[in-house]
């Protein structure tokens, strides 16, 4: 069973994607700080499959920081903001990155959810997230 790690810091999206989550058979943590992410990911009997961040995060922490925590592990990030409003930094940070990640505005269907989930989790040469980044760039500077 493939576990997922949930941040989201509105209770009522984190609740709802739990559920679906459970209903296609994943173990599921669900934070509500970057603390109590990070402390997931530095239990040794644990191994988090997946991470999903609904930004912005709570706190003060960064999504930059976040995946510092946890470089080898793909990630779902989930925002009311197209990825042309995200800061330069954090914006050129994820573009850059050669792991598998990717991105979903709010509010989500379950299928598209589900689908990026399994997509994260299943396939190891997964490069949709790159190219949602890429046309996120063409945007930025378009």
């Amino acid at each position: 069973m493939k576990t997922i790690a949930i941040l989201d810091n509105e209770p009522g999206s984190a609740e709802s994607m739990e559920g679906i989550l459970h209903r296609h058979g994943f173990a599921i943590f669900r934070v509500s700080t970057a603390e109590e992410a990070r402390a997931i990911f530095s239990r040794p009997e644990i191994t988090v499959d997946l991470l999903i961040a609904g930004l912005p995060l709570p706190g003060n922490t960064t999504a930059k920081e976040l995946y510092d925590s946890c470089p080898d592990t793909p990630m779902l990030l989930l925002s009311e903001s197209p990825l042309e409003q995200w800061s330069e930094t954090e914006f050129l940070h994820f573009k850059s990155l050669p792991n598998r990640m990717d991105f979903l505005r709010k509010p989500l269907t379950a299928g598209a959810f589900v689908s990026k989930v399994n997509a994260l989790l299943y396939s190891s040469s997964y490069t949709a997230g790159r190219k949602v980044f890429e046309a996120a760039a063409a945007l930025r500077t378009g």
